[in-house]
């Protein structure tokens, strides 16, 4: 999402990370600046900690 809280769409796929426990995606936004996007493999539980930490 970006500052407006307003979802951003994904371009691009760039690449798949080989960081991380979940594998995440590299993906481009069509504000031009690249994310890490996590798939089905991410569990409910990580992701709202993970969401938690963030804010």
């Amino acid at each position: 999402m970006n500052t407006c809280g307003t979802p951003l769409l994904i371009t691009e796929i760039t690449d798949r990370s080989t960081d991380g426990r979940t594998l995440p995606f590299k993906c481009r936004a069509e504000d031009g600046d690249l994310y890490y996007v996590k798939g089905r493999s991410a569990s409910h539980h990580s992701l709202i900690c993970e969401w938690m930490a963030g804010h």
